[in-house]
Parts: C-alpha cells; structure tokens; sequence
C-alpha cells in the first residue's frame, strides 16, 4: 500500500511533528515507517534504544514491536551480513515499545527513591481499581451519614429528596468525577476550579448547563422547587426561568 502526501511528510519530516487523523487512516503503519527510516537510514544512526513509542493498549503496544521486528528482518534477510541491523533486531526486546502506564511505571521504578515510592510499586488490575474505588466510597459515605457537620447533612438531604432514600445515583457520579478528574494533569486543581466555579455570582458555563438541564427536565423541577423556603435567592431564579 502506498503511502498517500501526508504520511510521507509524516515519515520524512524532521524534528517534533503532530500527526492528526481518524481511526482507520494509517497512523499506526505511519509511525513505524518514520520510526524505521529512523533505524534503517545511514544519516539518521538511530537506534532503538533511542526511541520511545507509546500506545494506550497492550495489544497495540505487541503490534506495534512485532512489526518493527519483522521489518528488521526483512531488512536483514536482504542484507545478511549487515551488522548494524543484527544489533537492532537484539535490542528489540529492550525497546521502549509499550503502554504509556508501562513507561511511566518504567520511570518510578529507575527514581522510586526521589519519589519516596516504593520500588515494587505495580499498575493496579482494572478490577482492583473498582475495587478501591467502592471500598473508598463506602468508607466515606459512611462517615457522611453518620455524621453531624452541615456537608454530612447535605448529603443525607440530598439523598433524601432527589434519590428517594436510595444513593446510587449519587455513587454513580461521584465514581464519573472522580474518573473524568483523573484524566487532568492536575486532578486536584480542576476539581478546586470547578467547585469554586459553582460559588460564583455569575457561574458562567455551569450557568449555562444548569439552564438547559432543567428546561428538558422543567415540569419535575417547578414541582420540587416550589416545595423550597422562599428565602432560597437560587430557588427563586430557578423558577422565574422555567416559567
């Protein structure tokens, strides 16, 4: 298959480059055709033990090292006797070829002691993540319902009036922003700038979202907002737009 202007700029360019495309398209053979020009080009004296490739998925990250072995040796078998090209296909095992929670693992392992971390530290199992995550949830709701500050009784009063007693909507939810946060760089600063968003005068895009929800919901809503005391300010301009 040939490869189309794109990818060839892709696979000559030099320095940093961004490939964008949909699924399909070819990105995967495109970066291992830049990463062999890289290995097999007499100008470029690459090796792979210079190079890191990082995908989502194991079975992604097995593909992507098995092709490039066999170009090796296709390379190879045209050139038996090419000794630049036998040390390549030996690093092959060796090459930074993987997961990018494989690589960042790879990482705290060489530095777990300027981390404080310790050396057998191992990616959890997705089963043991949702595991700690329930364990963790229980744990806290928990301490929600049986305690006495003013968040512990907004819990329990929420779960009351919009769950019917029952909280796995709210479990539910929470697992969704505690995941969704995870994603961010920082988890801990965006769940600070959302939350802070929400205590604006003008909250903006929440603004927005809250507006829209409660139109396509406004016949439920009007029900449970007339039922709040009139000095709830928030109640009152709830109402005042869903009428």
């Amino acid at each position: 298959m040939k490869h189309t202007l794109s990818q060839k700029k892709a696979i000559h360019a030099k320095g940093n480059i961004l490939v964008v495309a949909g699924a399909g398209t070819g990105k995967t053979r495109t970066l291992i055709d830049r990463c062999m020009k890289q290995l097999i080009d007499p100008e470029e004296k690459t090796t792979l033990l210079e190079i890191l490739m990082v995908t989502f998925t194991e079975a992604a990250a097995t593909e992507m090292k098995e092709r490039i072995a066999d170009r090796l040796e296709q390379a190879l078998e045209n050139d038996p006797q090419n000794a630049d090209l036998q040390e390549k296909l030996a690093q092959i095992d060796a090459a930074s070829i993987g997961t990018l929670h494989s690589f960042c693992l790879n990482l705290i392992r060489q530095h777990f002691h300027l981390l404080v971390l310790d050396p057998q530290a191992r990616v959890l199992e997705a089963e043991e993540v949702s595991s700690i995550e329930q364990q963790t949830l229980d744990e806290l709701l928990d301490q929600h319902y049986s305690g006495t500050d003013e968040l512990s009784e907004s819990v329990r009063r929420y779960v009351a009036e919009f769950e019917n007693g029952w909280d796995k909507g709210l479990r539910e939810w929470i697992l969704k922003i505690h995941r969704y946060s995870c994603a961010m760089v920082d988890p801990d600063g965006w769940l600070l700038d959302q939350s802070q968003s929400l205590i604006l005068e003008s909250p903006g895009q929440w603004y927005e979202w809250l507006v829209e929800e409660m139109q396509s919901w406004s016949k439920e809503w009007i029900s449970d907002l007339s039922h709040l005391p009139e000095e709830n300010t928030n109640a009152i301009v709830c109402l005042k737009i869903l009428n």
